[in-house]
């Protein structure tokens, strides 16, 4: 028996991206590689309309970061750490404030 779940493929064919899910309807996928080159580039994925968006981009190219969702009184925000471009892995954090959208970075 297999399995598939409808959801449109990957933008700009990105691999090794961190996705993390935001709420019950949106999916965010952060960072990773375009062409085997490490990408800065971040997607949120809306589960209802099934579409893919383009947001602003972090600070650091990162691939195969970690993230996670971190919610602190009444703001939420998206947090991407290590990962690396090259030989070159980053000990910064790329930190996206969920309700104005903007990225700004973390030591």
């Amino acid at each position: 028996m297999r399995f598939t779940v409808g959801y449109p493929d990957s933008p700009a064919g990105t691999f090794d991206a961190c996705m993390v899910a935001v709420g019950e309807d949106r999916v965010l996928m952060l960072g990773g590689n375009i062409n085997a080159l490490a990408t800065n580039r971040t997607f949120s994925l809306d589960l209802k309309a099934d579409r893919w968006t383009e947001l602003e981009s972090m600070n650091e190219r990162r691939a195969y970061p970690a993230c996670g969702v971190v919610y602190e009184k009444s703001v939420a925000r998206a947090v991407v750490v290590a990962g690396g471009s090259g030989d070159a892995y980053h000990d910064t954090a790329d930190i996206l404030d969920l309700k104005t959208m903007r990225w700004r970075i973390g030591r």
